[in-house]
């Protein structure tokens, strides 16, 4: 397996990768670390580089996601030892909104006043 995120994506878009052996745990070292990234740059007040880090996290967040759904619509079922890693699915969107909140932390509308 490819140790950086750019590797990874190179790997699977050379066809490196069978669709079968696509689960989402990929997501992990993919998508939730820049946006952790961006929780760090808001923590130190560097707001372009938080929204840097956020912007290319949500781009992988589309990218990975949509293969990682696909292979889960289309691929059958995940094998036993894989199905735990469905958890992982939820870190792109935990991680995100709080990259989100941190790096726009004044009210946005009605919603957000409540939060």
């Amino acid at each position: 397996m490819p140790s950086s995120p750019r590797k990874l994506l190179a790997h699977w878009v050379t066809g490196g990768v069978s669709m079968q052996s696509i689960h989402p745990g990929y997501l992990l070292p993919v998508v939730p670390g820049f946006f952790v990234a961006s929780i760090g740059f808001s923590s130190i007040h560097a707001h372009n580089a938080a929204i840097a880090a956020f912007g290319i996290g949500a781009f992988f967040w589309l990218v990975i996601g949509t293969i990682v759904t696909v292979r889960l619509m289309t691929g059958g079922e995940l094998s036993p030892a894989a199905t735990t890693g469905l958890s992982a699915y939820l870190a792109a969107p935990a991680t995100a909104n709080i990259a989100w909140m941190l790096s726009h932390p004044e009210p946005v509308g009605l919603i957000s006043s409540f939060v």
